[in-house]
């Protein structure tokens, strides 16, 4: 795999979302790769997929499942990476944040995620001030499974930001 200089990082909560998460390891997770993008799961998010399938009986847990099924299969394959360390526990937001500020200065970074409140901080990352780091962008998952561009409170597509 060629080095772009681009990482992208996939969130719990995308790859539990129905039917978009299953499409989107289907159908985008293909052209991320094709484009050079280094895909990592971490392993945070392997674990909180552990816990919810650890609760059988329930629609989530099967979903759980079968998702973190599908990460391992890719994984072995070769097309995503799975880190972590033994301090990153299982909840997988702060993950994001320390990746970002280790990472961000030598990667542009795009965290994928549905959770609104996550994107707006990691959004809010790359507008401090008193850092400098390369892009960072987040995205989300529609419900057929294409990505789409999570914009920072205030901006809009009209004026550019």
């Amino acid at each position: 795999m060629k080095n772009t200089g681009r990482i992208t990082l996939i969130d719990t909560c995308t790859l539990l979302e129905d039917p978009g998460g299953e499409l989107f390891l289907k159908n985008e997770l293909e052209g991320l790769l094709s484009s050079g993008e280094k895909v990592i799961v971490p392993l945070a998010v392997v674990r909180e997929l552990e816990r919810i399938a650890g609760k059988k009986g329930t629609e989530l847990a099967e979903r759980a499942g079968k998702m973190l099924m599908a990460v391992i299969t890719l994984r072995e394959a070769g097309f995503i990476g799975i880190y972590g360390d033994k301090d990153d526990g299982t909840f997988a937001d702060n993950v994001f944040q320390k990746v970002i500020t280790i990472l961000g200065m030598r990667y542009q970074i795009t965290v994928i995620t549905q959770e609104n409140d996550l994107a707006q901080d990691i959004l809010a990352m790359g507008h401090m001030a008193s850092v400098r780091r390369k892009k960072i962008t987040v995205r989300k998952i529609t419900p057929q499974g294409k990505l789409v561009e999570v914009l920072w409170k205030g901006d809009s597509p009209e004026n550019g930001n």
